[in-house]
């Protein structure tokens, strides 16, 4: 079969496919069109890594917003660096777009930038250096929240899925135990995956600084650009104009800032999470200090 051209061949061969959708229905329909096309594929030039419970789904709404910028065909995460490594490279390709589609496109917009967006990417110990060594030019984008409102969130979300049956004080009290030795056994074996230190980790999520440090033991620091979360809702445009210009994509104004902000549901436990953010102040000072400014009042 030949490379298909535009996208007007799969557009004859399955109109069906191009109906108005969702965003990730209209993805997996093109992944679905495109796996029969031979040849290389636009691997990522940009990665979302996280954190978790940061918003990634609104910068990542926002960053593939741009006329240049072109996202996974399929959900904005694939996770092959983190709980999907046992798969194919090949495997992994098949979720971006057929290198001449993109350079036909590039000849009427200008060069264009694939990415996707995994928060568990920053967590995971083996991630960065499998990053490295597939991506080795990548740039990578960081989101941090604060700490304590970042734990208490990801508690909710887990809680909401099924996943947690403790309540928030029981669940930070046996979170060491649950995810014990689980980041050695990530790191001993790319099959193994650790439902517990996917889904568990609520503190531990939140020692940016030291996970940064570990971030940059395999993607130059320079290649390496951090978003404070609380930033990127109350002042969206300054923020996505340091992100356009860390990708070197010229600026377009975010249409509507509105992404990813939900309304509160229920009353945060204000000890619990004043208690994480004390056991968690060496790590965000040493952050401050890395950054050489205070994301958060507290």
């Amino acid at each position: 079969m030949s490379v298909i051209a535009d996208g007007r061949e799969a557009r004859a061969r399955a109109p069906h496919l191009f109906e108005p959708r969702s965003a990730s229905a209209k993805g997996r329909a093109l992944r679905t069109v495109f796996s029969a096309v031979t040849g290389t594929r636009r691997l990522p030039g940009f990665l979302i890594l996280g954190e978790k419970r940061c918003g990634t789904t609104s910068l990542h709404r926002y960053i593939t917003e741009h006329p240049n910028v072109l996202g996974p065909l399929a959900p904005k995460s694939t996770h092959y660096f983190d709980t999907r490594y046992s798969e194919s490279l090949d495997w992994y390709k098949s979720y971006f777009w057929p290198e001449p589609l993109v350079q036909r496109m590039e000849r009427r917009r200008g060069p264009m930038l694939s990415g996707e967006s995994s928060p568990y990417y920053f967590f995971h110990p083996a991630a960065a250096s499998r990053i490295a060594e597939t991506l080795p030019e990548i740039r990578v984008l960081v989101l941090m929240r604060e700490p304590g409102s970042r734990a208490w969130s990801n508690f909710q979300y887990e809680r909401d899925k099924g996943n947690e049956t403790l309540g928030f004080d029981d669940a930070i009290a046996a979170e060491s135990k649950r995810i014990a030795g689980e980041e050695q056994r990530l790191l001993d074996d790319d099959a193994y995956v650790s439902h517990a230190h996917r889904t568990f980790s609520y503190v531990a999520r939140g020692r940016y600084h030291e996970h940064l440090m570990r971030l940059y033991q395999s993607i130059d620091e320079q290649r390496v650009h951090v978003v404070c979360s609380e930033e990127l809702y109350t002042d969206t445009q300054r923020v996505m104009a340091g992100v356009h210009e860390f990708l070197d994509l010229e600026h377009v104004p975010i249409a509507d800032t509105s992404a990813g902000r939900a309304n509160v549901r229920e009353p945060a436990p204000v000890e619990a999470l004043d208690r994480i953010r004390a056991e968690l102040m060496g790590d965000t000072e040493n952050l401050y200090a890395h950054l050489g400014r205070r994301l958060w009042a507290s």
